[in-house]
């Protein structure tokens, strides 16, 4: 008889990111830039990189589904790539980590939002079909961060819905510094000042950041090691990377 756990699909991960480099190739006009003036790169990356990024490590693309949505770190939103794909978790930081390494991102964070049993917690905060902006998702996440400034982590926006993780340590402390009930409260107490927003869902899921120190490993180093063989085919990507930068770099004025 088959085993109940060789019958089970793979997780559905969904895997976050920005298509603006964080290491080597930053531009501080860049950072400083308009939303809207950073989506033509983040669109670029989503359609035509990413989808390399996933095969250059031996996996099909056409199981991934990559979005540019808001996506928020340190109080700054920005277009974020949201990258899902049904995979063994292995093979989900193998794949965070060859993101991380073409794009040059300081972490890939990888969840699985149905983990009933993941270390970490989050909450959905949903909006009404069609209303979730950039500019909104924006001023939920300061207002938040108001409240509490344990909230102004980071979220992910997806299908109209924003998504807040309560993301452990390796210490298993919460780095907002709230518990799983107040990182809930706070955040529903943030939705009733936006009428016809609402905590949609919350409770257990599993999350972790796949990392690289630039500091220490100014050449992703920490990413290689988990990628391996790949990384040939990953240079010749990151190169097509730095072109993709340079030319809306002159595009934009941010050079």
């Amino acid at each position: 008889m088959v085993a109940r756990s060789a019958l089970a699909a793979d997780p559905v991960l969904l895997l976050s990111y920005e298509a603006q480099p964080s290491a080597q190739l930053v531009l501080p006009k860049a950072k400083a830039a308009a939303y809207d003036k950073k989506l033509p790169l983040a669109r670029i990356v989503a359609g035509k990189l990413a989808p390399e990024i996933v095969a250059a490590v031996g996996l099909d693309p056409a199981r991934a589904r990559t979005r540019v949505e808001p996506g928020g770190y340190a109080l700054e939103t920005n277009p974020s790539l949201q990258t899902r794909i049904a995979l063994k978790p292995a093979d989900g930081e193998r794949l965070a980590a060859a993101l991380g390494y073409v794009l040059r991102q300081e972490s890939v964070l990888v969840s699985d939002l149905r983990d009933a049993d993941g270390g970490a917690y989050q909450v959905t905060i949903q909006f009404p079909r069609g209303k979730l902006t950039p500019a909104l998702a924006d001023e939920f996440f300061r207002r938040a961060a108001e409240i509490d400034r344990g909230l102004g982590g980071g979220f992910a926006a997806l299908e109209g819905s924003m998504i807040f993780l309560n993301l452990r340590g390796p210490d298993g402390r919460p780095y907002s510094g709230l518990a799983d009930g107040p990182f809930r409260d706070r955040l529903a107490a943030t939705s009733h000042l936006f009428p016809g927003s609402a905590v949609a869902h919350s409770g257990k899921a599993s999350a972790r950041l796949v990392e690289n120190d630039w500091k220490s490993a100014p050449n992703g180093e920490d990413y290689a090691k988990i990628v391996d063989r790949a990384v040939e085919a990953l240079d010749r990507l990151r190169a097509r990377h730095t072109v993709m930068v340079r030319s809306q770099a002159k595009l934009q004025g941010w050079e």
